[in-house]
Order: C-alpha cells, then sequence, then structure tokens
C-alpha cells in the first residue's frame, strides 16, 4: 500500500508533501523509525519513483506477501487523490471495506465530501479483468453504498449507467495519463487489445486529473442527450416523379446535430425505417418537429403510410409534392451520394431513438462535459441525465 504508511499521530498519505517536506519527512523517518507500513507494521523507507511519484516501501520485505505496485499504478493513484482534494473532496489510498453482504474490497483511491451523497470510489485496473469480474466487483461497492470509477488499461469495458468504465492510457509527450470514453462505434465483444489503439471507439479523450475534477463536480453524464432541444439537419435529393414527371425533393435521411448541444458526443441519425418502425411515438415527434408545411417550402412532399404494391405493404414514405404519389423507397440508395442538407430545424431527442439509431451507444452511453465551470452542471432534464 504504498501511497500511505503509519505514524504514532495517524495515517501519512505521500500524494499530500512537496518535495521539502518529503525531504524533511525522510530525515525525521531515519533518525526515528517512526513510520510503519500497514500492511505488516514493517518500518518504511521514502521513495520516489522514475514517474516522479513519492511513495512508502518496506525497509525489508521479510513475511510481507504484499507486492510492489507499478509505477503506472503510483502515478494514476497519485494524480487522482491530488485532482480530488484540488475539488475540495477529502481522498484517501488503499481502503479498506466490507460491503453488506460480507465482501472484503480495497479501494485505489476513496473520495468522500461533507454533503456528498455517496463516497466515490476511484479504481485504477492495469492487469486484464473480464466484463464479468468489472461488475461483479463494482456491485460489492454498490452494496456499501460507494459509487465506483473504473480506469483500465484493457478497452474491453461494460458501458452502462450501473457500471462507468473507461480507458486508461498514456498520454503522448510530455501529456500525462489520460481517459478514453468509448464512442457509438464502441462495441466490447468486436474490441481487442490490438483495435482498441482505433481511434474511432473513443469519442472523448480528457486528461486524468480534469477528468477527476469533473467526475466528481457532477460533469460525467450518462446519456445526457435525452431530451435535448438540438438542430435537425434534413437531407434529401432530387428526383423525377414516376407518376407526373416532375422533379421532387426526397427526404433520405435526419440527422440530429447533437454535437452542437454535446460538444464531442457525435451526432445521431434517423430515418424514416426508424420513425416507422417507433410507432406511435416516433410519428407523433415526426408530426411536431418536422411539419409538413415547413417541407413542402423546400419541395419534400408529405411523409405519411403508403401502400406500396411494388412490396405488397404500407411503410411511412415520401410523396411526390405536387401529385402525392408514393416515391419507393427501393431507390433511394441510388440518390444518397447526391443528397445534402435542405433544412436545419430544431427536435428533442427522445428515448425511442436508441432502438432506432445506428445503435444504442449513439445515446446510451457516458460523457464528460469540459466547458462547464468546476463545480457547476445542468441537470435540467432531470431522470435523463445520470451524473455520477
Amino acid at each position: 500500500m504504498p501511497l500511505k504508511c503509519l505514524s504514532p499521530e495517524g495515517v501519512v498519505y505521500a500524494f499530500r508533501y512537496e518535495s521539502e517536506t518529503w525531504a524533511t519527512l525522510r530525515r525525521e523517518n531515519a533518525s526515528a523509525h517512526h513510520l510503519r507500513m500497514p500492511c505488516c507494521d514493517s518500518r518504511v523507507v521514502l521513495k520516489t519513483s522514475r514517474r516522479g511519484t513519492r511513495f512508502f516501501a518496506h525497509v525489508r520485505v521479510g513475511a510481507c506477501t504484499t507486492g510492489p505496485e507499478r509505477a503506472e499504478h503510483l502515478l494514476a493513484k497519485d494524480i487522482i487523490a491530488k485532482a480530488a482534494e484540488s475539488a475540495g473532496w477529502i481522498a484517501q489510498t488503499e481502503v479498506s471495506g466490507t460491503s453488506s453482504s460480507g465482501e472484503a474490497w480495497i479501494a485505489d483511491v476513496m473520495c468522500s465530501k461533507e454533503g456528498a451523497k455517496r463516497k466515490a470510489a476511484f479504481e485504477v485496473q492495469l492487469s486484464p479483468q473480464t466484463l464479468e469480474e468489472t461488475e461483479s466487483r463494482h456491485a460489492k461497492y454498490a452494496r456499501s453504498d460507494v459509487r465506483a470509477v473504473w480506469l483500465m488499461r484493457s478497452p474491453i469495458l461494460p458501458v452502462s449507467r450501473q457500471t462507468p468504465a473507461f480507458l486508461l492510457r498514456e498520454g503522448t509527450g510530455e501529456e500525462g495519463p489520460v481517459v478514453c470514453l468509448p464512442s457509438r462505434s464502441y462495441q466490447a465483444m468486436f474490441v481487442t487489445q490490438k483495435s482498441g489503439a482505433e481511434p474511432r471507439y473513443w469519442s472523448q479523450i480528457v486528461p486524468l486529473d480534469e477528468f477527476v475534477v469533473g467526475t466528481l463536480s457532477g460533469r460525467l453524464k450518462f446519456a445526457p442527450s435525452l431530451g435535448a432541444v438540438v438542430p435537425l439537419n434534413i437531407r434529401a435529393a432530387p428526383a423525377a416523379c414516376w407518376r407526373c414527371k416532375k422533379e421532387t425533393l426526397v427526404l433520405l435521411g435526419m440527422e440530429l446535430a447533437l454535437d452542437a448541444e454535446l460538444p464531442g458526443h457525435g451526432n445521431v441519425s434517423v430515418g424514416l425505417n426508424d420513425i416507422d418502425a417507433a410507432g406511435d411515438v416516433g410519428r407523433y415527434w415526426l408530426d411536431r418537429f418536422v411539419p409538413s408545411g415547413r417541407l413542402a417550402a423546400v419541395g419534400i412532399g408529405v411523409l405519411k403510410r403508403r401502400h406500396s404494391r411494388t412490396l405488397e405493404a404500407s411503410y411511412l414514405s415520401n410523396g411526390c409534392v405536387h401529385c402525392d404519389a408514393l416515391q419507393g423507397r427501393h431507390f433511394e440508395h441510388e440518390l444518397f451520394y447526391e443528397s445534402r442538407v435542405i433544412l436545419t430545424l430544431t427536435a428533442e431527442v427522445e428515448r425511442w431513438m436508441s432502438d432506432a439509431a445506428d445503435n444504442q451507444l449513439s445515446i446510451d452511453r457516458w460523457w464528460f462535459d469540459r466547458q462547464s465551470p468546476i463545480g457547476t452542471h445542468d441537470d435540467s432534464r432531470g431522470s435523463n441525465v445520470t451524473s455520477l
């Protein structure tokens, strides 16, 4: 447990020392031998890692079974603890506890604050761990009324409201460790140690200290787009109506510009098939936010359910702006590359879209607010937004 030791006055934490006070503590311990390791009560030596992290170690390991920690683990814990205290929380490292079911756990960094609903534990997991193990260990914290956040070297992560888990990796150049949040393209079953380095799997990359401060300040949110009103870009392309032979515009897609409201989140596309599959709730959304009059003004016909003789079925479809004839969807892919944004409206992001979008992670995933001042966050969308 190298970031803390015991003295006759109580617990001593290495991350609370600067260079001068650390040197003073080293001299005092060399003279009085008053510091002890909490794992086995052996004498302590004060050290500094190659990454500049101050820590405690056994003078002699002897029979103690507690092994040394890697420099990367020490550095991450040191950064987390310092960041937490800079945000007004009390940080403690290597904290032991027991769940309501009698299960033991040791948190890398435990953070508490007067007035906070729960304690927050940050776990730095550098060795491989399965999704099942992560969720099982997380459940122990939940049964202890502790909200845990997992920072993992492995890119194979659970993505859920219940288990906040993120990729922890080395920064580039002089940059310290960074936290990577899964993007809409992320799928744990397909990600490997090698492919996990691909940028497309990560929507945001945040320095570790900023991530900790923001997380403890309510700026880490799950599914923050739900209930947001954002720009809605309507894409369309010209086509010749098969019945009246006049040119009409065919709506080929709609994009919810979430990045305008939530920078770094990524946008979401919704098509007529998605809206149709959502049933009444989807069609009500369409009537509310994409009125026929606005479409007609730019040359797009009424969107409604029509019967197709070709498919022998009815579906939500484009109609000719002149004669209302169904413009079959079977040829829409031929027009896609000619499409452009013809109209921008505003629309609300609704729950049904998480099923209708390209995949569920388009909406149901974590997002970190890098713009809000520290200590402030917007919970105006109520239960639609889950902060830590």
